[in-house]
């Protein structure tokens, strides 16, 4: 009888990964996870591929170029990644917008205040647009923007669907006024505080000195 022969070919192994949009293609080793090895081997793997786009989105990688395989509980000789499956996702990147202000007596929280973003990546820029309502009206940093209403991330350098808006801080600043004053001549150049008037409050608004 005539020994068959049997030929052993590589197992195709298939994978998966997902990062935070950096604006870079870079799909690193540490961010990928490999699939479809035989119960209870385990490979090591290293190295860079590369996404077609930066932008957030999902996308497949035709071959996981830049990325090696090595031996661990399995031998990577009896692998290749090569005619796999290979599915990346960019999640879009989490913003905290800080604005700035004036008192001016409302909760009122404007995108056209914006002074900053906390985590902008490669030098890029957005705006925003919209309105939200901050939870105190009071002079105070970092006034937490309870109710964002209409605020919105708008293009600018960068792309808005990049980014998401974790949440909107308000910084409000106090708000200068204005004095003036009549006396009679007293032969001094004291001006008593009962002299003096406050101008440039808010609204109904009233001081006095």
């Amino acid at each position: 009888m005539t020994r068959p022969d049997l030929n052993i070919t590589q197992r195709v192994l298939n994978s998966s990964g997902s990062k935070t949009y950096d604006a870079n293609t870079n799909a690193l080793a540490g961010a990928i996870t490999l699939s479809n090895l035989v119960s209870g081997e385990t490979l090591n793997h290293s190295g860079t591929a590369s996404v077609s786009s930066a932008n957030a989105g999902s996308y497949t990688i035709s071959n996981l170029s830049g990325i090696s395989i090595a031996d661990n509980a399995g031998t990577a000789s009896n692998y290749t990644l090569t005619g796999g499956t290979h599915n990346f996702t960019v999640n879009q990147r989490p913003l905290v917008a800080t604005l700035a202000r004036q008192y001016d007596g409302t909760t009122t929280s404007a995108g056209s205040t914006l002074s900053s973003f906390d985590a902008l990546q490669g030098g890029e820029t957005l705006t925003m647009t919209g309105s939200g309502t901050a939870a105190s009206a009071n002079v105070a940093n970092g006034v937490m923007v309870a109710s964002p209403g209409t605020l919105a991330l708008a293009d600018e350098t960068g792309l808005a669907s990049n980014y998401s808006l974790s949440s909107t801080v308000l910084n409000i600043t106090q708000k200068p006024v204005n004095t003036s004053g009549t006396r009679s001549y007293n032969a001094s150049a004291t001006v008593a505080a009962g002299n003096l008037i406050v101008s440039g409050e808010v609204g109904s608004e009233q001081l006095s000195i």
